[in-house]
Parts: structure tokens; C-alpha cells; sequence
């Protein structure tokens, strides 16, 4: 893995300083950790990762749009990402947010590819602008928050696919919020919002705050 501990001369990704004194490529899995030049620029065009993983909070990431195949994984603290992010691979997808920690996404998240994603680990998945799951195709991966809370804040979440809130059979109750004028689109005629699990005691949670959920010919499951 290429590790960012900051060491260069400047907050780019290009500094070969920044990343034990070698630039991430295709294919390489990057780790942020420390507290040096934690807003940082992605100044590399067309990289594709395999996964990133925040150490710990307060990193912020502009730049470049980039891709990623595999995971995305925060450790603690709370993490925002501004730079625009497609997923290619069709392997499923986990987003591993430990619990009390945060993502943020303040950017466009574009997924037109098939493979579940799964939110794991207890903590929180915030959407600040966009998230599009198979609108420009016709892929309809499910977005299943399996552990912990997504909030959709003010941004919007399009999905062709099921989203389903609280996937799993055991374990603790999953989470979605809409708040501050967001809005959750399911817009395939077939495809499931599903809030809670039969066979799982624990309650799941829908929470919609001067908010809209559309519903295109999509089915409802409480």
C-alpha cells in the first residue's frame, strides 16, 4: 500500500514526498494516516484505486475525479472527500466506517456497475451532493446498510437497485436519515426500499426530516 504521511514540499498527490517517496498508480491500495497536510489534492488524472483507508480523522480530499474497484475504509474520526468518485468493479463493495467515525461525501459518487455495496462497521455514511446508481445504464446493484447510519444531508441518492435498510438477520439496527431537503429516488419499476430485516427483532430505522422519497413503480417493503 502507498501510505500519505504528508512529507512533501506541497498537498499533491504528485509529490512523491507525501507517500513514502512513491506516487500511487493503477491498482494501488492507499492509506492516509497522521495529521500532516490532512486537506490534500488529488492532482492525478484518471487513477484507479483498489481501495483507501482513513487511519484517523480530519482528512479532507479535493482534486481529480478518480475510481475505485474495492473498498473505502475509515478507521475513526470523521473523513470528507470532495473529489468525485466512480466504482467500476462488478465485485461486491464494502464501506467499512468503524462505529462513532464518519465519511462524508461532498461530491458525486457514480456507480454503473453490478456488485452489491455494503455499509458496515457502525458508523456513519453522509451524502452532501450526489450519489447515482445506475441511472446512466442499466445496472441495479442493491445499497444495503447493513450496520450503522447513512444521512442523506440536503444531497440526493438515485438508485435502479433495492436499498435496503438493516439487510442483516442479527445484529444491531441500521439507520437511514433524509434531512435538510434531501431526497432518496428509487426509480426502476421492480426495485425494493426495504426498512428492517423479517427476522431480525432489532428495529430499523427511516427517518425523514422536510425531505422526499420517490418511489418509480418501485415497491415499498416495511
Amino acid at each position: 500500500a502507498r501510505v500519505w504521511d504528508g512529507g512533501g514540499a506541497n498537498d499533491n498527490w504528485s509529490a512523491s514526498a507525501n507517500w513514502d517517496n512513491v506516487v500511487p498508480v493503477n491498482g494501488d491500495r492507499v492509506v492516509f494516516a497522521g495529521s500532516t497536510r490532512q486537506s490534500n489534492t488529488n492532482d492525478l488524472s484518471s487513477l484507479s484505486l483498489a481501495s483507501m483507508t482513513f487511519s484517523n480523522g480530519g482528512f479532507t480530499l479535493n482534486g481529480n475525479a478518480l475510481t475505485l474497484t474495492g473498498a473505502l475504509t475509515n478507521l475513526m474520526g470523521t473523513t470528507t472527500i470532495k473529489h468525485d468518485v466512480a466504482w467500476s468493479s462488478t465485485a461486491a463493495k464494502l464501506w467499512n466506517i468503524a462505529s462513532g467515525s464518519e465519511i462524508s461525501l461532498d461530491n458525486t459518487n457514480t456507480i454503473e456497475v453490478s456488485g452489491d455495496h455494503n455499509l458496515i462497521g457502525g458508523g456513519t455514511l453522509r451524502i452532501k451532493k450526489r450519489m447515482n446508481i445506475g441511472q446512466a445504464t442499466t445496472n441495479n446493484p442493491a445499497f444495503m446498510i447493513q450496520e450503522g447510519n447513512q444521512i442523506i444531508d440536503g444531497g440526493t441518492l438515485a438508485t435502479r437497485g433495492d436499498y435496503r435498510i438493516g439487510s442483516l438477520g442479527t445484529g444491531a439496527a441500521s439507520k437511514t436519515i433524509l434531512t435538510n431537503g434531501a431526497t432518496l429516488n428509487v426509480t426502476a419499476s421492480g426495485a425494493t426500499l426495504r426498512v428492517g430485516d423479517s427476522t431480525n427483532a432489532t428495529t430499523s430505522i427511516l427517518e425523514i426530516n422536510n425531505s422526499s422519497v420517490i418511489l418509480s413503480n418501485a415497491n415499498l417493503s416495511l
